[in-house]
């Protein structure tokens, strides 16, 4: 009886056995993805334009926020059009989390499946002017 050897250490041992700058060495992914590429995913894109829920969250800024009974509503723009956002709702990468008196809090897609988190927190703030 022979020994089965894995197929990694094969390719490993192959490796191991070529110099660095040998032009005829390569990497035979197999279908996997190479471990040493950062991995992304591609942006999120959208086809309609001028409302809220096309927008990124990075383009979107905040123009103003409307106190009401049920709390904070953000006044925002983007892309020439302005719209009105509550907590909650979404956005093409993203949603609302909070809005208070002078700022709004986004939570953020990350288009990158190794992150430890698969958002991140932005926050929008009101440009006030001194008086």
């Amino acid at each position: 009886m022979s020994p089965i050897i894995p197929a990694a250490l094969t390719i490993l041992l192959a490796q191991a056995t070529l110099p660095a700058s040998d032009p005829n060495a390569f990497y035979d992914r197999a279908g996997r993805r190479d471990p040493f590429q950062r991995y992304t995913l591609p942006p999120i894109t959208s086809k309609c334009v001028g409302r809220a829920e096309c927008q990124h969250v990075a383009d979107i800024q905040l123009q103003g926020t409307i106190r009401t009974a049920r709390g904070y509503i953000g006044m925002f723009s983007a892309a020439g059009h302005t719209f009105l956002l509550r907590p909650g709702q979404a956005v093409l990468d993203g949603e609302v989390v909070s809005i208070g008196e002078n700022d709004a809090t986004f939570r953020e897609n990350i288009s990158e499946p190794t992150a430890v988190t698969p958002f991140k927190i932005v926050t929008k703030s009101l440009r006030l002017a001194n008086k």
